[in-house]
């Protein structure tokens, strides 16, 4: 979810308060704790563990589209980004497959 971890310096001020502010912020202490528990280095196992968190935006229906990777803090995003889930659906797959974004957690959108 974009506005989790680094990611909530991309959020736009009215969005931030609002995750922060309200029952939102339950589910993005969710999200940070799952950052948190996957770049923690106390597990000597996990160090050989690959992931990928994907940080989608608000979400669409639609047919998959082009997908535009941004960094972990989604630097660049615009004001009001969206992605539809097919899009997700395909980068997922793509992450599974590819070594490109192991051990990050890129914001994307269309």
């Amino acid at each position: 979810m974009q506005g989790a971890g680094a990611s909530s310096k991309s959020l736009i001020f009215p969005l931030r308060a609002l995750f922060n502010h309200t029952n939102m912020k339950h589910t993005l202490d969710d999200h940070n704790a799952v950052d948190a528990l996957f770049r923690g280095n106390d597990d000597a196992a996990a160090k050989h563990v690959d992931w990928v968190l994907v940080r989608p935006p608000m979400l669409t229906e639609g047919e998959s589209l082009p997908v535009k990777v941004y960094d972990d803090e989604g630097s660049g995003v615009c004001w009001m980004p969206k992605i539809t889930r097919r899009s997700v659906a395909g980068f997922m797959v793509d992450a599974v497959e590819k070594d490109d974004w192991n051990r990050s957690a890129p914001v994307i959108t269309n």
